[in-house]
C-alpha cells in the first residue's frame, strides 16, 4: 500500500510538473508573439511603454528554462513584475479602455483592440499563474527598487513625450495637477500592493519553494 501511494504521488507530481511547464510555454510563446507584433506595428521609437509586459515576458522565458531561483534578486524582479502588472491592468481596463484610449492613440481596428487587450491581460494571467504554482515573497525594504523603477519609467516617459510632441497617456501629460494626482495614486497603489505582499509573505502564504530571506 505504501509503495502504491508513493507511486501515485510521483504520478501526480509528474502531471503537475508537466502542466506547469506546458502552461508556462504556451503563455511565453503567446506573449512573445503579441509583444513583438505590437512593437513592430506601433512602436516607432524606443520607450518604456511596454515595461510591465516585457518584465513579465522575460520572467516567463527565464522560468521556462531555469525554473524558480533562491536568489534575492530573483524575488525582487518577481515583486516588481507583479506590482507593475497589477497597476497596468487596473489602469488599462479600469480607466484607459473606458476612455476609448485605443481610438485616441492608435488607428481603430479589430487587430488593435485584440492586441491591446492581450497586452494588458496575458502578463497578469502569467503572474497569477506563477503565484499560484510557485508563490511570491515580499520584503519590506525591497519597495525602494519598485520606486526607483517607477521614477525611471516616469523620466523615460517624459522624454518620450517631448520627442513625440504629445503625451502617450491622457492622464500623464506632465502638465497641471492631473499628473501629480496620477503619480500619487500610482505610488499609493504600489505601496499598498507591496505592504499586502509583505504581510502575506510574513505569514507564509504563497511562500513558494524557497527559503525566506531574513531581514536585518
Amino acid at each position: 500500500m505504501i509503495k502504491q501511494r508513493q507511486g501515485d504521488n510521483k504520478e501526480e507530481l509528474a502531471a503537475a510538473s508537466g502542466f506547469d511547464t506546458l502552461s508556462r510555454l504556451v503563455l511565453s510563446l503567446a506573449m512573445l508573439v503579441v509583444g513583438t507584433t505590437s512593437f513592430v506595428l506601433y512602436e516607432k521609437r524606443p520607450s518604456f511603454s511596454y515595461l510591465g509586459f516585457w518584465m513579465a515576458t522575460i520572467g516567463q522565458v527565464w522560468l521556462l528554462f531555469r525554473g524558480p531561483s533562491d536568489s534575492h534578486s530573483f524575488w525582487i524582479f518577481r515583486q516588481m513584475s507583479w506590482t507593475f502588472n497589477v497597476i497596468i491592468t487596473l489602469t488599462f481596463w479600469g480607466y484607459l479602455y473606458r476612455l476609448e484610449y485605443l481610438q485616441i492613440i492608435f488607428r481603430d481596428s479589430a487587430l488593435t483592440h485584440g492586441l491591446m487587450a492581450l497586452l494588458h491581460s496575458l502578463p497578469y494571467l502569467a503572474e497569477v499563474r506563477e503565484i499560484l504554482c510557485h508563490g511570491i515573497k515580499y520584503l519590506r525594504w525591497d519597495f525602494g527598487y519598485t520606486v526607483a523603477t517607477l521614477v525611471g519609467y516616469g523620466v523615460v516617459n517624459y522624454v518620450d513625450d517631448q520627442i513625440a510632441g504629445k503625451p502617450m497617456y491622457p492622464m500623464l501629460t506632465w502638465q497641471g495637477a492631473s499628473t501629480l494626482v496620477f503619480v500619487a495614486i500610482t505610488l499609493g497603489i504600489a505601496f499598498a500592493i507591496h505592504s499586502l505582499g509583505n504581510f502575506i509573505s510574513s505569514r507564509g502564504v504563497f511562500a513558494g519553494n524557497t527559503e525566506d530571506k531574513k531581514e536585518k
